[in-house]
């Protein structure tokens, strides 16, 4: 089933533009690595000490920073996925998120057309 004009009819140049999809995605990433950053730098100071204490310190190293890497690298995609899916509900809701490339004609999904004969 493709997307069809409401103002044209055309159903074989009705893209989506997605600006809330990719802004919450974005926004989520880095607000999910500053998140991830934040719990690793505590977790990493601690990490260090004992470290020195216990182990050598490459090995102490390689621990503090897979897990200053793991946190951020997780909270950035947990962030980019909320953001995202948030995202997704205002480009349905609020924003004109289809644009015809034939008549220019920007609207919402609540004018959206299904065009079947098409699969």
């Amino acid at each position: 089933m493709s997307l069809q004009c409401p103002l044209c009819k055309s159903s074989d140049q009705v893209i989506t533009r997605n600006y809330g999809r990719k802004a919450g995605s974005a926004v989520g990433a880095l607000a999910g690595a500053a998140a991830g950053y934040s719990a690793a730098a505590s977790g990493a100071r601690v990490g260090a000490s004992v470290g020195s204490l216990l182990g050598p310190v490459g090995a102490g190293l390689g621990l503090v920073a897979g897990a200053v890497f793991g946190r951020v690298l997780v909270g950035s995609v947990i962030g980019s996925s909320a953001g995202g899916a948030i995202g997704a509900v205002v480009d349905d809701t609020v924003f004109d998120n289809y644009y015809c490339q034939h008549c220019e004609f920007e609207f919402g999904a609540d004018q959206l057309l299904h065009d079947s004969s098409h699969p």
